[in-house]
């Protein structure tokens, strides 16, 4: 997707949320790629996926465009999504998180 496009997309989605549809078709392979890979679980990364989008689509109204391509957004949430999930497992377990930095 080209940037001029892909702002095209962001704005009319922020207009009206109906248009979300083509950034999610748009970008929802690599998004879920992205957390299969980091969870190796295809129902957790299912809903984890589900869960980056609907964030994504609560919280456009706030989203700037800033020249940085909306993937990185996507990325961005979908992180701190697996991050978290990562995070509930731990304390689930009662061991400490993969990726938790001991401070």
């Amino acid at each position: 997707m080209h940037a001029p496009d892909e702002r095209t997309l962001v704005e009319a989605a922020q207009r009206d949320p109906a248009q979300f549809a083509a950034l999610y078709d748009g970008h929802f392979y690599r998004v879920y790629a992205y957390v299969v890979r980091r969870v190796q679980n295809r129902a957790v990364a299912e809903d984890l996926t589900s869960q980056v989008f609907h964030e994504a689509l609560a919280n456009l109204p706030r989203f700037e465009w800033r020249g940085v391509p909306f993937a990185g957004w996507l990325f961005r949430i979908a992180a701190n999504a697996v991050h978290d999930h990562w995070l509930r497992q731990a304390r689930e377990a009662g061991s400490p998180a993969r990726d938790e930095d001991p401070q």
